[in-house]
């Protein structure tokens, strides 16, 4: 099954504080609520702890950890819950994977305050520290779709002489369709395009609930294809629709 969370999901007006490490001014902590994986926040050493606070208690479903180097994540709250975050293994190219965690059945997972402990290396760093609020499931199609794309841009040059010269920044894209087939198909997509306003505000696409891999999204500029399939039925809306959106991973740049 797919998860994601509409950006209106993403418990905010909280305000964010450091209760241990010591922060590296360049990298402020307000970096980490900001809905931006390129903006990091940091420590100067090898460990720290963000907290959030919220005026009221908030009940997460979910939390996402973006672009991080951390070796080990410890989410806590005030209610008592204490998880351990697991960290998936990083890729070849050294473009970290974002970690998540799934709280739906977790107890103690409603809090006025939630910490985020991170262990790494020196200038151990976090994008962007999500509590969701709503988890949905997407009923997506997995034969033929969702369909990948992953690329790792460069400058090309090519001289006079025929040379090719390459030169990369180590960043990497990921982007993707996604499709689904069924009743509910076109509400579902409709409500995220409508929701989302098109490509404006980013939103967490969990392709596959099994794996340890988050995305912080947005929806790409290719119209929403919306192919009715089955007719029959007075009212459009519960036509059975082939839906297919195109999504694309927030670029990261590097920590």
């Amino acid at each position: 099954m797919a998860l994601y969370a509409l950006y209106s999901d993403l418990l905010s007006g909280d305000t964010v504080t450091i209760t241990a490490g010591s922060e590296d001014t360049e990298y402020p902590k307000e970096n980490v609520s900001d809905r931006l994986s390129r903006t990091v926040g940091k420590f100067t050493g090898t460990t720290g702890t963000y907290r959030r606070t919220f005026s009221g208690s908030k009940t997460a479903q979910a939390a996402v950890f973006l672009n991080t180097n951390a070796t080990a994540i410890q989410l806590t709250n005030a209610a008592g819950l204490n998880q351990a975050i697991s960290i998936p293994a990083t890729p070849e190219d050294s473009r970290h994977l974002d970690p998540w965690i799934d709280l739906r059945a977790v107890a103690n997972n409603a809090s006025t305050t939630w910490n985020a402990a991170l262990t790494g290396p020196a200038g151990v760093a976090l994008g962007d520290f999500i509590l969701i609020e709503n988890l949905r499931e997407m009923e997506v199609l997995f034969e033929p779709s969702p369909a990948e794309g992953e690329s790792h841009p460069v400058i090309h040059h090519e001289t006079d002489y025929d040379a090719d010269l390459f030169y990369g920044k180590g960043v990497r894209t990921r982007r993707g369709l996604v499709s689904a087939r069924n009743v509910a198909a076109r509400a579902t997509f409709l409500a995220l395009e409508r929701a989302q306003r098109g490509r404006l505000r980013p939103w967490i696409f969990i392709p596959n609930e099994a794996l340890n891999d988050a995305l912080l999204v947005h929806l790409e500029s290719e119209p929403m294809r919306i192919v009715p399939i089955a007719f029959g039925a007075a009212d459009f809306t519960t036509y059975l629709s082939d839906v297919t959106i195109s999504v694309k991973e927030q670029q990261k740049g590097l920590i």
